[in-house]
């Protein structure tokens, strides 16, 4: 998922997402990443096994470092029936929208990017870059964005790409039959937006072919963040055209059908298992190095069995602690690339709830969960507890912000001294409750993560201590972005995001205008000096200023807590050492080295 300016779902597998690598301003969400139960335990020599990526690589980063395996020749990988021609990648089941107008996963960003490319891209240090456009050019008004395409690249069906894809694919987000979440994202800052969405005209007002080459994009107003926009992946219009108003009756139905023009095509999707793709050889960049990629949809259970059994070569977002540390270092053929996750996990406070709309609740919450006994268990080492809105290698996490942040450590007492105070009082049952309402919530989470495991019984137990019941409610992860983002049907939840280059895409999920139907402003926040501040933020140029509004965001956001923040960690990709090319970092995720990624036997 090119680093658009969105905020993905994730898993806290722990790990998850400002729309990672979605389309347009806003991150992503994703369970934190998870795997197996994380207990103490030796990690131990890391150090000792240490290799940096050489800083003349196009991919370095200061923040990666790979833990080799000892080597063992002994690989069960290399004897796998495919083993000369496909490289298997396990993660996390998505929701099967594949289609870059659409997604809203990570894992579905994963299969989307490996078909589709967009305009620009980034590289390791956040740097946007070409992809499609060789080139482009600002206007001096700062809202108006000039490219000019290559006249290499072709869809996956011979077709050559033009200016006219690139127009049909800003359009789709202002189509008034798009209900797809990148409406607020991209289309509402295009220029025009409005009166194409509301069937006034006949074209949208923002696009410019200028020729098959050169096309120019118009936004409402200038903004420092617009390049996050300009990364979605681009559609053909000879295979998706459709009729004004009638996106989604066209798209939808094609979430599995995949033609674009990034460097695998794909073949086939077996739903809950895998999606299969073979390479594409006349990609822009150059043919892919491996002929068949495949991406197994693995669980907590199963894929340390899977990684020593050789059947997949790569598992992606493998939590980082010292029970996993101890399963990959005996297999030997092992390496793991570590790098801080760009990510924070949290739990959501629906404001909409009268209970939770009294700030002494939910600092009285945070106050309540051991979050750091949590982490320790669950990480043993390997993450750090959350406090602010923005990742630990946010440009924002400065020393001023760390200085300032309430850290809502553990204590159990303040939790019932700010209870109290807003007349919450033991019951019989040794539930508070006031005016005949009980401190009970629903907390609504998702099956199958050892994150959530571990978390359960200690929520229970510490809430239980102040007087608080917490009841869980368990579902596949597609069923609760459902009810949390389409419904808003809930009374807490928890997920995480995967951030994305610029700390402004978190306004979709602080700003009044996400709060809409499949808007990332989930539960209902309203401050209208943070609506004020991303703002401001988006419009302001200069870097010193802008990380100055955005500090007085993380301060704002950590005083009101319309979030629990829990838990950021180091993210491990974890890789067979007969695949090379895995150079990763905060900024660069598996899809932008897919075509690189390399058997050596």
């Amino acid at each position: 998922m090119k680093k658009k300016l969105s905020l993905l779902l994730c898993l806290v597998l722990v790990a998850a997402v400002f729309l990672t690598a979605c389309g347009g301003g806003t991150t992503t969400e994703a369970p934190p990443a998870d795997d197996t139960e994380a207990q103490e335990g030796a990690g131990g020599e890391e150090e000792e096994k240490t290799a940096q990526v050489a800083e003349d690589s196009p991919f370095y980063s200061e923040h990666v470092t790979f833990i080799k395996g000892s080597g063992n020749p002994n690989n069960p990988a290399k004897n796998r029936g495919d083993a000369s021609n496909t490289i298997v990648i396990g993660m996390n089941n998505g929701n099967d929208e594949f289609l870059p107008s659409y997604y809203s996963s990570v894992y579905d960003g994963y299969v989307s990017d490996a078909v589709f490319d967009g305009l620009i891209s980034n590289n390791a240090k956040g740097e946007y870059i070409p992809a499609i456009a060789e080139s482009w050019e600002i206007s001096e008004d700062g809202r108006t964005y000039t490219f000019k395409l290559r006249e290499d690249v072709y869809f996956h069906d011979g077709v050559q790409l033009t200016s006219k894809d690139v127009a049909f694919t800003y359009t789709i987000f202002a189509d008034p039959g798009y209900t797809g979440r990148y409406f607020t994202s991209t289309g509402a800052y295009l220029e025009g937006y409005e009166e194409y969405k509301e069937g006034d005209a006949e074209a949208l007002a923002a696009i410019n072919i200028i020729d098959d080459f050169n096309i120019s994009i118009t936004f409402k107003e200038k903004m420092a963040n617009h390049f996050g926009r300009l990364t979605h992946g681009i559609l053909p219009e000879h295979y998706y055209g459709f009729e004004k108003g009638k996106a989604d009756e066209v798209l939808k139905p094609k979430q599995q059908d995949l033609m674009g023009a990034g460097p695998y095509q794909f073949v086939r999707h077996e739903p809950t298992q895998f999606v299969e793709f073979k390479r594409f050889d006349d990609y822009y960049k150059g043919a892919p190095k491996t002929e068949r990629i495949i991406y197994k949809y693995t669980s907590a259970d199963t894929y340390m069995m899977e990684l020593e059994a050789g059947t997949i070569d790569i598992q992606l977002q493998v939590p980082a602690n010292a029970d996993n540390f101890a399963q990959i270092e005996p297999m030997g053929f092992i390496d793991i690339v570590s790098f801080p996750a760009n990510s924070y996990g949290y739990l959501g406070f629906n404001l909409r709830d009268e209970r939770l709309t009294d700030k002494n609740v939910r600092h009285a919450l945070t106050y309540g969960f051991n979050r750091k006994q949590f982490i320790d268990l669950y990480y043993t080492g390997y993450g750090t507890v959350a406090t602010m809105p923005f990742s630990q290698v946010s440009w924002v996490n400065t020393e001023k912000v760390q200085n300032q942040l309430n850290k809502y450590e553990y204590n159990p007492e303040k939790a019932i001294e700010l209870l109290e105070a807003s007349g919450w009082m033991v019951g019989a049952d040794g539930i508070r409750e006031k005016d005949g309402k009980k401190l009970s919530f629903v907390w609504d989470t998702y099956l199958d993560s050892k994150y959530v495991e571990t978390m359960i019984p200690m929520l229970i137990e510490d809430w239980k201590k102040i007087g608080v019941e917490v009841k869980p409610n368990l579902m596949d992860f597609g069923t609760l972005v459902d009810k949390i983002y389409k419904e808003k049907d809930f009374e807490l939840y928890n997920m995480a995001w995967r951030m994305t280059i610029d700390p402004g895409a978190g306004r979709t999920t602080f700003h009044t205008a996400g709060d809409v139907v499949d808007g990332n402003n989930s539960i209902g926040y309203n401050n209208p000096r943070i609506d004020e501040l991303y703002d401001l933020g988006d419009k302001e140029m200069d870097l010193e200023k802008r990380v100055a509004i955005y500090e007085e965001i993380a301060l704002i956001i950590n005083e009101d807590a319309p979030y629990m923040f829990i838990s950021q960690q180091d993210n491990w990709d974890v890789v067979n050492q007969r695949i090379k090319g895995m150079e990763l970092s905060p900024y660069v995720e598996i899809d932008y080295v897919l075509h690189q990624l390399e058997i050596v036997e």
